[in-house]
């Protein structure tokens, strides 16, 4: 008896939990670049996940590995999600031409998890404390890598290690690829020029002529 094959899940089941977790990090990347402006703004601020001195939001924020460039770490994974989602509308369709554009998505996304382990890295060796929502990203991270790596599976979509030329071709046929992504684009730049750097405590205002006694 010749056993069948397994029907695999209709398109919009993989489609659209992978949405769904990329609007889940946008989300989580809004609330900790919250949570890190709030931990230099205001001295009485504690977020929940300040559970420990091993799990500790604030703590990591404090440190100095959560800004690049210039920029809070949680402001650059906010523009990476955007990005990232823009790279989905096409997709939202179960196309045969649009379906070799998972294989950019993997790509982005496995760079996302690269950055997500070096992060870890960061956090267990320097700051030597974790925080919560940044592991839940971590996580998220790499659950698209490995979810995209399934649909790549699933509809044939080989040579993933190659360039993405061809999937860039396929984007630059459409007019809202040029308008989403140079609004990201603009957006990242008015980060790199005028993001204030509220982290920076100027000192020179306090009073330091504080009298002494001798007990």
């Amino acid at each position: 008896m010749i056993e069948k094959e397994p029907t695999p899940l209709p398109y919009k089941y993989y489609y659209y939990p992978f949405v769904c977790l990329v609007i889940i990090g946008i989300l989580l990347s809004c609330y900790l670049s919250y949570l890190h402006y709030k931990v230099y703004t205001d001295a009485t601020y504690s977020s929940f996940c300040a559970i420990s001195q091993a799990i500790n939001c604030d703590t990591v924020a404090q440190s100095p590995w959560s800004i690049i460039a210039g920029i809070p770490v949680a402001v650059w994974g906010f523009w990476g999600y955007v990005i990232l989602l823009v790279h989905l509308i096409p997709l939202r369709r179960n196309q045969s031409d649009r379906l070799v554009l998972w294989k950019l998505v993997f790509q982005i996304t496995t760079f996302f998890s690269l950055v997500s382990l070096y992060l870890w890295y960061i956090s267990s060796t320097k700051i030597n404390s974790f925080c919560l929502l940044c592991v839940l990203t971590y996580c998220i991270n790499i659950f698209l890598a490995f979810h995209s790596w399934i649909i790549c599976r699933r509809y044939k979509v080989l040579n993933l290690a190659s360039p993405p030329l061809n999937c860039l071709q396929l984007y630059f046929k459409r007019a809202y690829y040029y308008i989403t992504m140079i609004i990201a684009g603009a957006g990242i730049v008015i980060c790199l020029l005028f993001y204030p750097p509220y982290w920076q405590i100027d000192t020179s205002d306090l009073f330091t002529d504080i009298p002494t006694g001798i007990t």
